[in-house]
Order: structure tokens, then C-alpha cells, then sequence
């Protein structure tokens, strides 16, 4: 007897962009599928840094 799988279509596809990472490629993947695509951004602090300061560094790279 033959199993009948059920193929779950993907509904969200989620991309985490760290500065100079491989984000753009899996976006490139990601649009290959029919499903939303949530990119969330990654901002690498130092622990001595505020994430304030850190904010701020990621809105300004946002805007270039």
C-alpha cells in the first residue's frame, strides 16, 4: 500500500540580513516561492555598546 503525502505549502519565508551576509542570496531563493517574505535586520554590538548607539547605526544604514 502506497502512503499519500500532503505537501504544506510555505506561507512565510523569514531572512535575517547581517552587514555583508548571506541575506541577499536567500532573498533571491525566497522569491522563487509564493509566500510572504519577512526580512528581519541583524546589528552585531559590542558588549560595551548601548543599543541605543546601535539603533541609531542601523537606521542610518537603512537609509543608504
Amino acid at each position: 500500500m502506497q502512503r499519500h503525502s500532503e505537501f504544506s505549502p510555505i506561507h512565510s519565508v523569514l531572512i535575517p540580513l547581517v552587514h555583508e551576509g548571506p541575506g541577499l542570496h536567500a532573498l533571491e531563493t525566497a522569491r522563487l516561492f509564493d509566500a510572504e517574505i519577512i526580512l528581519v535586520g541583524v546589528v552585531v554590538l559590542p558588549p560595551e555598546e548601548s543599543l541605543s548607539k546601535g539603533a541609531a547605526a542601523a537606521r542610518a544604514r537603512a537609509n543608504c
